[in-house]
């Protein structure tokens, strides 16, 4: 595959091929987001929170099991007190919990709970990537396309500095006109040399979560015809918030284990099994049983164990309800920033249109002396201006229009509804 890097120099573009080709890391001639966000699934982060994941379904089968029956067998010797035989007595117990008033029951579903915020912990780690990348690949988008803008600039730039430079030789401009001329040549220069460092930046972070250079960003799937529903939209972003879904899940757990803990203060009905005999199988016995076990809390452990639990609800309550502020907020600011820069985008490509008319004219009357070279330089960065104000609009724009798609649960590029 040829490989190209737009504004990369040679030591940048050496320095990345072989962080790529030891990482394993996937070069991109044009790729679009979608294209992008299938690649999250290799990230690093993701492979954490599996192992959490698999770690709460551990917990969730060690809960499950303590409603299985249990099998003891004790060896008894006597220490103090009178006994009828100085052989040690040998007891076996199977008990089943027939009926323990929810404890068993709430714990497993608060083992449940706890898995489900697992996954739900994975998903949101899933759309933090996804904006994470959205955000720098529309970025990564807007630069190479300035960078284009500012090329075809520098063409017009270095042609108006070539005839400058003829009429300086025929005497016919002084040499103060042409040094003003390179010195807008010098400041695009730098203006490019600034956005090649953007570009590379924004490369470097779409590479880390992705492991794809990307060396054109292709933007052709989005479309600003899109109309906004704001608070359609914006309650389908807190619908579709594992944030949200996290914390409703934790709180769940919470509340199982006061329940949990409640019952707890109830006897539990236990049928039984037990067999007692000697080493040397004289005095056996054997007897079935039922039994109600209560167990002791001393002191005031029970009621800190409730009050602990309740104040983990309660700041988990807290916390949903600012987490849905924040994104109700961040939903409505993507939706405005979505309609300003749709609007600006359209105002901005009608006056690209008006500047290149312009541009063109100052020229055709510069070269016929109806002009000055300073009306042309004026027209050329004018025209350059607008250009970028129209790429920055538009990208604006898309880029608010991914994000609004990935946090609202779309599942596609550039669509909310």
């Amino acid at each position: 595959m040829l490989i190209k890097c737009r504004g990369c120099s040679a030591m940048s573009w050496v320095l990345s091929l072989l962080f790529c080709l030891q990482s394993g890391q996937v070069f991109s001639e044009s790729i679009d987001i979608s294209g992008l966000l299938v690649r999250l699934d290799d990230n690093p982060a993701l492979d954490a929170k599996d192992a959490v994941v698999r770690s709460a379904a551990a917990d969730t089968q060690v809960m499950e099991s303590l409603g299985t029956p249990r099998l003891t067998a004790d060896a008894l010797s006597a220490v103090t007190g009178q006994t009828t035989t100085s052989e040690p007595e040998y007891t076996m117990r199977a008990e089943q919990s027939l009926y323990d008033w929810g404890v068993n029951s709430s714990r497993v579903k608060g083992a449940e709970a706890r898995l489900e915020a697992g996954r739900l912990s994975r998903e949101q780690t899933v759309m933090d990537l996804s904006v994470v990348v959205s955000d720098a690949f529309h970025r990564l988008a807007a630069g190479f396309l300035q960078l284009q803008v500012l090329g075809e600039a520098r063409v017009s730039l270095d042609e108006l500095s070539d005839m400058m430079s003829r009429r300086v030789e025929q005497r016919v401009s002084p040499q103060v006109d042409l040094e003003i001329v390179q010195s807008q040549v010098a400041l695009q220069d730098v203006q490019t040399e600034q956005l090649r460092r953007e570009i590379r930046r924004h490369q470097l972070t779409i590479l880390r979560a992705t492991k794809v250079l990307v060396d054109d960003a292709d933007m052709s799937g989005c479309s600003l015809d899109v109309e906004a529903d704001e608070q359609s939209w914006v309650s389908r972003a807190l619908g579709s918030s594992p944030d949200l879904s996290t914390f409703d899940s934790m709180i769940s757990v919470h509340v199982a284990e006061q329940d949990a803990i409640r019952a707890e203060g109830y006897p539990a009905i236990i049928g039984g099994y037990q067999v007692d005999t000697d080493l040397d199988g004289d005095n056996f016995d054997q007897r079935g049983y039922l039994a109600l076990r209560f167990g002791l809390q001393l002191g005031s452990n029970m009621e800190a164990r409730l009050a602990s639990e309740r104040a983990k609800e309660l700041e988990k309550r807290s916390l949903r309800v600012e987490r849905a502020e924040t994104i109700a907020q961040e939903t409505g600011d993507l939706i405005a920033e979505y309609n300003a820069s749709r609007r600006l985008s359209n105002i901005q490509g009608r006056l690209v249109g008006s500047r290149t008319i312009q541009r063109q004219s100052y020229l055709r009357r510069f070269v016929a002396g109806r002009a000055s070279w300073n009306d042309v330089l004026n027209a050329g960065r004018e025209h350059t201006e607008a250009r970028l104000a129209e790429v920055s609009a538009r990208t604006t724009a898309c880029r608010a229009l991914s994000l609004l798609s990935i946090t609202t649960g779309s599942g596609r590029p550039y669509a909310v509804d």
